[in-house]
């Protein structure tokens, strides 16, 4: 049976510790898998190529509560 998991991180800023994040995941996850990051109004925003073609990146406009960045991921 082949499946697809749906990972979500929210980030506000912290880049290195983002990239860190994603370099472990692909070392660990042995199943097809896509990205969902939440960018809580990071300074710079996070771009598309900085990271895997996996990757989705969904803005926010402003910062707000972790409530809120889950149900916008979703």
């Amino acid at each position: 049976m082949e499946y697809m998991i749906t990972i979500m991180i929210m980030a506000h800023n912290g880049r290195e510790i983002l990239k860190e994040c994603i370099d472990s995941i692909k070392l660990h996850t042995p199943v097809d898998y896509e990205i969902v990051i939440v960018d809580d109004a990071s300074e710079p925003p996070f771009e598309k190529n900085e990271f895997p073609e996996n990757t989705v990146i969904v803005r926010m406009p402003r910062r707000s509560n972790c409530c809120n960045l889950r149900n916008v991921g979703m």
